[in-house]
């Protein structure tokens, strides 16, 4: 980018391009450069929100194992109440 921006300058210089069109053309460097950078950010907060998606759904599906381990501890408890309340 800035070797084009000082290729631009040089074809002023040598009477190559007008003022004008150097400055069309450092604007639409500008253009592309902002463009760049802001497709840049949104590949980045996209890569970081499927990280946050990733995280968040391995962190619900161990609330959920931990959730069913508790049933099941509950359950087997109640059973075996209820058997030996049974027996007697």
């Amino acid at each position: 980018m800035e070797d084009q921006r000082k290729r631009i300058l040089e074809l002023v210089k040598t009477g190559t391009l007008t003022i004008e069109e150097a400055l069309t053309l450092l604007e639409a460097l500008d253009k592309e450069q902002q463009h760049k950078s802001k497709t840049q950010n949104e590949e980045r907060n996209q890569a970081e929100e499927q990280h946050q998606n990733e995280h968040n759904e391995q962190q619900s599906s161990t609330k959920d194992k931990e959730q069913a381990n508790t049933f099941t501890e509950a359950k087997d408890k109640i059973f075996d109440f209820v058997g030996g309340a049974l027996k007697k």
